[in-house]
C-alpha cells in the first residue's frame, strides 16, 4: 500500500510515473532490474500473458520487496483472479475491454471494499502482510483510497461513456490503449486518424474534470510530449520483451559498428 502511496504523490507533485507490461517474462528477477532500472511501476498482464496466478503472486512479492507498485491486467469477467491478486497485495487493477456502464460499476465492485464496493474479506493474506488490521473500517477506507482501479480506454463504448467512466466514485484511472483503440474505430494502421486523437484528447479533459489519473500506452517516446500538455501523467511502455529486443538490437548495431571500424 505504500507503494502505491508514493506513486500517487509523485503524480499529485507533477511527475509522471513510466512503466512496462509484463507478458512474457516470467522470473522475479526482471522485477528487480526493472525496479533497479528506475521505472515506476509494473504491469503484470494477465489478459494477453500466460501467468498462472502462483507466477502472478511471485512477481507481486517481488514487487513489494523490491517496492515498486505492482498493476495487474485482468478481464472484468475474471472476478475470482481479480480477488486472488488483490489478497496477494496488486497495487491495482487495470480493466480492459469495458464497453458499458454495467462493466465500469462490476469492476468497482471487486476492487473496494464496503461500502464503496463488494470485495470479499480475507485480511489474513500477504495484502496485510498476515497481521490482520484491528481496525477493519478504517483499513477499508485506506484500501479504497490507496488502490488504483483503472479502466482501459480501447473500445468504441468505453470511448464514448469517458466523461460518465471519469465521473464514477471509485474509479482511480482511465488507460488509453491506442492500439485496439485504433482497430475499435476502424482505423488501425492510423495512429494519427481524427477520431483516435479525439478520443485521447476527450479522455484527458475528462479525467482533469474529475481528478482522475490519464494513462496512456505507448510505443514511441516521440508522442509523450503531447500526451504530457494534454494532462496524461501515466505511461506503459509496450512490453519488457520488447525493452530486451531493443537493447540487444542496440548492441548489436553498437558491435558491427565498433567491428567494422576495426577492420579499417
Amino acid at each position: 500500500m505504500k507503494h502505491v502511496q508514493c506513486l500517487r504523490q509523485s503524480l499529485i507533485d507533477g511527475q509522471i510515473a513510466l512503466g512496462t507490461f509484463l507478458a512474457e517474462l516470467s522470473a522475479p528477477g526482471v522485477v528487480n532490474i526493472l525496479a533497479n532500472c528506475g521505472l515506476n511501476f509494473i504491469m503484470i498482464d494477465c489478459e494477453h500473458g500466460t501467468y498462472t496466478i502462483e507466477q502472478t503472486r511471485r512477481l507481486i512479492e517481488t514487487a513489494q520487496a523490491v517496492k515498486i507498485p505492482a498493476l495487474v491486467r485482468l478481464p472484468i469477467d475474471d472476478r475470482a483472479n481479480v480477488t486472488r491478486v488483490l489478497d496477494a497485495g496488486a497495487s491495482g487493477i487495470l480493466f480492459p475491454q469495458v464497453r458499458t456502464m454495467n462493466d465500469v460499476h462490476e469492476a468497482v465492485a471487486m476492487t473496494k471494499y464496503p461500502p464503496l464496493g463488494q470485495r470479499g474479506v480475507h485480511l489474513y493474506r500477504p495484502q496485510t502482510g498476515f497481521v490482520v488490521p484491528a481496525d477493519w473500517s478504517d483499513y477499508f477506507e485506506k484500501a479504497n483510497a490507496n488502490l488504483i482501479t483503472a479502466i482501459q480506454i480501447e473500445t468504441a463504448g468505453a470511448a464514448s461513456l469517458a466523461d460518465q467512466i471519469a465521473a464514477t466514485q471509485g474509479v482511480d484511472m482511465l488507460y488509453i490503449g491506442p492500439g485496439d483503440l485504433r482497430v475499435n474505430l476502424g482505423s488501425p494502421n492510423q495512429p494519427d486518424d481524427p477520431k483516435v486523437q479525439q478520443v485521447i484528447a476527450n479522455v484527458a479533459r475528462s479525467c482533469r474534470a474529475h481528478g482522475k489519473m490519464a494513462g496512456c500506452h505507448f510505443g514511441s517516446v516521440d508522442v509523450l510530449g503531447q500526451l504530457i500538455e494534454q494532462g496524461y501523467s501515466v505511461f506503459g511502455y509496450s512490453a519488457a520483451t520488447r525493452l530486451l529486443a531493443n537493447g540487444t538490437t542496440a548492441l548489436l548495431d553498437q558491435v558491427r559498428e565498433a567491428t567494422s571500424a576495426s577492420k579499417q
